[in-house]
């Protein structure tokens, strides 16, 4: 990608959070999921057209499994993304916080918490939203921890990652309200953006 269409792309992605954090603001929750789910299905007819076959193989596997179209499965996946947008950039503003989150189909946690085991939650790929679920079981007294890295959030870019990313990292970062820890993880050491006591260094073995 060339520069100049880089700065386009970080230009579109700076103007579509302001719009999702004004969203989030103003709407009430019980319109999001029309709103995202509109906005799903516009994007996969944008990106595949009227009939082209989603390419991910995690569509077409679960679409198989639960009888519907790698179309609806791909829609589905991206208004999800968008709802948990939407869901932390109305946290970002603090008068827009506290909103609790009920979670149910805990019996194994439990189970595992009761016997003095931990567990390791694999919620991305189910949810798309997994710092909702994590605050979820927060509040539900599970002793959550959270590791993030430079590129969580909106993108890859060095500007998103430099300028863009870390608004939702700090969206990640209260730990003593949602979070037991927050750690800010990068293969190569803490960026600029996340130096603190609670940075550390991880490298792959």
């Amino acid at each position: 990608m060339n520069r100049i269409a880089e700065v386009v792309q970080d230009a579109g992605l700076g103007a579509e959070i302001a719009a999702a954090a004004l969203a989030s603001w103003i709407l009430p929750e019980r319109t999001w999921w029309p709103l995202t789910r509109a906005i799903g299905w516009a994007e996969v007819r944008l990106r595949l057209g009227r009939t082209g076959a989603s390419p991910y193989p995690f569509d077409r596997a679960l679409a198989v499994s639960v009888g519907r179209s790698p179309r609806s499965i791909a829609a589905e996946r991206l208004a999800s993304a968008h709802g948990a947008r939407l869901w932390g950039l109305r946290e970002y503003c603090r008068a827009r916080r506290t909103h609790p989150v009920v979670v149910g189909g805990t019996v194994h946690l439990d189970h595992a918490l009761a016997h003095g085991h931990g567990a390791i939650l694999w919620v991305g790929r189910f949810a798309w939203a997994t710092i909702i679920t994590k605050v979820g079981l927060r509040q539900a007294g599970c002793p959550v921890t959270h590791l993030s890295r430079s590129e969580h959030g909106f993108g890859t870019s060095a500007f998103a990652i430099r300028r863009l990313n870390p608004i939702w990292t700090r969206i990640e970062r209260p730990a003593p309200r949602w979070l037991r820890l927050g750690r800010c993880v990068d293969a190569s050491g803490p960026t600029d953006w996340c130096q603190s006591r609670s940075a550390t260094r991880v490298r792959d073995r």
